[in-house]
């Protein structure tokens, strides 16, 4: 009988979608979270209503802070700003890369950083 795999992940927000992000470091060389089945990520997806499921891992390419696989709720992969969003606020807060990282996603390299450095326009209320 094949012993049942436990994945541990977090829910993540990124601008109003809803995201599991799963961490592939330090899963070991037996576990391939970036090969799931399209049926998982679909269940997954399903039964914790988020609008993704992303893999975050480490990259072996020269200049590449991290692996960041990107699915849909129904396990096609995909790029996804607000998934970025996410994924790079997770990496920041495991200190994983720093104010810049560039992520290796499906469709191609992604240089990310963070711009603090903006102002919001006022806004006026009618009532």
């Amino acid at each position: 009988m094949a012993e049942e795999l436990q994945i541990e992940f977090q829910k993540w927000e990124g601008t109003g979608n809803t995201f599991i992000i799963i961490n592939a470091l330090g899963c070991g060389e037996d576990v391939d979270l970036f090969s799931l089945e399209d049926s998982v990520v679909e269940e997954i997806c399903r039964k914790e209503n988020t609008d993704g499921l992303i893999v975050l891992g480490e990259s072996s390419e020269l200049g590449v802070d991290m692996r960041c696989d990107y699915r849909n709720p129904d396990g096609s992969r995909s790029f996804c700003g607000n998934g970025t969003r996410a994924s790079y606020a997770y990496a920041r807060r495991e200190g994983w890369v720093g104010e810049r990282a560039v992520f290796k996603a499906c469709d191609g390299l992604h240089e990310v950083k963070q711009n603090s450095n903006y102002e919001l326009p006022s806004v006026k209320f009618r009532l």
